[in-house]
């Protein structure tokens, strides 16, 4: 089973499945940055749709 682990999942131990109360507790917290990533993500391409010409 070589499944590919995103880089912010690389943290948690890859043998998680002996560890339910760890990936229980990494579960709400990954959850919650992804959607805080995703929310970045989507305000910063709305910011570069509305000013493309300026790179700093």
């Amino acid at each position: 089973m070589a499944e590919k682990i995103p880089e912010r999942f690389s943290l948690i131990p890859s043998d998680c499945k002996h560890k339910p109360l760890l990936s229980i507790a990494m579960n709400p917290l990954t959850l919650g940055l992804d959607k805080l990533i995703r929310q970045q993500r989507e305000e910063k391409k709305e910011l570069e749709q509305d000013s493309p010409s300026t790179e700093v």
